[in-house]
């Protein structure tokens, strides 16, 4: 098939030549190894989910073995949880910021502000 491929793409059109690049590529993602060579990240998430399937009554017993699958191809949940991640540091960073603002409003106002080293009683005077 290879070299009809070849052939084609020299003498017809660029649209064969896309067909056999599918083809190609295809063929190779198939195969369960990675472009370098070795397994692919995914090939075992891809063994357990096939081996699930095949013991499986329904397809919906496998969907933990699918879900870890998808995950290990799209990171979705890893992505998601990034971006918690980035929303909770920002939420925090932006409080701080505004803390920030409120002592160094005070130091301006020439307040003179305790560390709490000392602890002082105010209610108390004798």
């Amino acid at each position: 098939m290879s070299h009809l491929c070849d052939a084609v793409t020299v003498t017809i059109s660029v649209l064969v030549t896309h067909a056999c690049l599918r083809y190609s590529n295809t063929s190779l993602m198939a195969s369960g190894f990675s472009y370098t060579g070795g397994r692919s990240r995914c090939f075992s998430y891809w063994q357990e989910f096939s081996k699930c399937y095949s013991k499986a009554d329904a397809p919906s017993q496998c969907r933990a073995q699918a879900d870890d699958y998808l995950e290990c191809l799209h990171h979705t949940k890893e992505i998601e949880r990034a971006k918690v991640v980035r929303a909770e540091f920002i939420k925090q960073a932006e409080h701080q910021a505004k803390e920030g603002r409120k002592v160094a409003d005070f130091l301006a106002d020439g307040v003179i502000i305790s560390v709490g080293l000392i602890q002082r009683d105010r209610g108390k005077e004798e």
